[in-house]
């Protein structure tokens, strides 16, 4: 009776034995399965280098670069005024905009003419009457002995009379000159290719001096004043003299029923900041402003354009989807660990198998931000042969168990 108990009890010990491994084995493989399937599935994509240039984003109104406002230089009576002196007309440079009546100019030109005529004829006058006096001298000369004053020497040869004379010819021609600079103002001709905002003549107006003719604005160019971040400044070319060309630039205008485009590139650099957002201010020349007037695509004084600057080549960037940058700062990257996770059931026959791999995160330097992207310093962080994770990861911490999905 006692060996049956022992042996009952023996047997109980190795079947408690052999169950316990059983069901800690089980645990175990449990546990892997269970690693296994919380590893959490991304995609990943990478991303090459690209050659591209920075672009700074603006906007401005259109002012003319060149703008005078014409007054009368003499007075008179308006004769006849040029078809496209109106607000709105164009005008080349050297047209005649208005014809003052010239009668009262033109004789005083003729009578300056005629006194310088007489001046002339003065001066050959005396230059004769000179050397018959110097003659004269010259005898007397020889029959007096003794030193001879210089002075008395020049009245006794007429030189005073001589620069009197050489003297009033030189007033005569400057009354000419005059004469005829009021007679050529009596014309008044635009000074270079411009578009008439005002004008305030009438054939039979009687215009006075220094009164105001009309209001011109050059078309040969139009400025744009564009405000930007001076943080951007570094990105853009601006000449350094007058005459040169900094950062191309697209300004575009909203005509309603489509956008006109222009080309122009940055010329100067304002020297202070605009008074409301304090932002630093760039000039946009835009050459031939007004070409396509005849359809409508003329580029209007006072209009509100955008402007896209091209700034200096981005080196060593690569392009992300904003997606891809957390954190405004940073990338998640899947650093592979060699290892490929176990087939999955739903994975069809003959798809590649999971790669298995830790959530890495590595800061970049951001250089331009765009509306679906962002530009990322290469080398700074990250390299193009680094898988960046462009999923969403519900609880992102850094070397968790991440599994690609093919």
């Amino acid at each position: 009776m006692i060996l049956r108990n022992i042996a009952l009890a023996l047997l109980a010990l190795v079947l408690s034995a052999v169950g316990f491994k059983a069901l800690t084995g089980a645990k175990t493989e449990a546990a892997q399965r269970g690693a296994i399937e919380q590893s959490t599935p991304v995609e990943t994509r990478r991303f090459g280098l690209t050659e591209q240039r920075a672009e700074v984003a603006g906007q401005g109104a259109v002012e003319p670069a060149r703008a005078v406002g014409l007054s009368a230089q003499v007075s008179g009576l308006v004769t006849r005024l040029h078809p496209a002196l109106a607000a709105g007309g164009l005008v080349r440079e050297g047209d005649r905009l208005a014809q003052l009546d010239p009668t009262d100019y033109q004789l005083a030109v003729q009578e300056a003419q005629a006194r310088v005529t007489i001046a002339e004829q003065e001066v050959q006058l005396e230059a004769g009457r000179r050397e018959v006096a110097r003659k004269e001298w010259e005898a007397m000369g020889k029959r007096r002995a003794g030193q001879v004053d210089e002075a008395a020497r020049e009245r006794a040869t007429r030189v005073p009379q001589q620069r009197v004379a050489e003297a009033n010819l030189r007033v005569a021609q400057s009354a000419l000159q005059r004469a005829r600079v009021a007679l050529g103002r009596a014309t008044l001709k635009a000074p270079f290719n411009a578009l008439v905002l005002s004008e305030s003549l009438e054939v039979g107006q009687l215009v006075g001096l220094g009164a105001p003719v009309a209001q011109l604005a050059g078309t040969d160019a139009y400025w744009v004043k564009v405000a930007v971040p001076s943080a951007e400044l570094e990105w853009l070319t601006v000449p350094a003299a007058e005459g040169e060309r900094g950062s191309r630039a697209m300004v575009r205008y909203d005509i309603g029923a489509r956008v006109v485009e222009r080309e122009g590139y940055v010329v100067r650099l304002l020297g202070q900041l605009e008074s409301t957002g304090r932002m630093a201010q760039v000039v946009v020349e835009v050459p031939e402003p007004t070409r396509g007037a005849e359809r409508g695509e003329a580029l209007l004084l006072g209009a509100q354009v955008e402007v896209l600057l091209e700034g200096r080549p981005l080196d060593a960037a690569i392009e992300l989807p904003r997606a891809a940058l957390r954190d405004e700062g940073a990338v998640w990257v899947f650093g592979e660990d060699g290892k490929v996770a176990p087939p999955a059931p739903e994975r069809p026959l003959g798809a590649p198998a999971a790669r298995r791999g830790r959530l890495v995160v590595k800061p970049v330097t951001v250089l331009r931000r765009r509306a679906d992207s962002v530009l990322v310093r290469a080398g700074e962080g990250l390299s193009p042969s680094d898988e960046v994770v462009v999923s969403r990861v519900a609880t992102p911490v850094q070397g968790m168990l991440l599994r690609s999905v093919p």
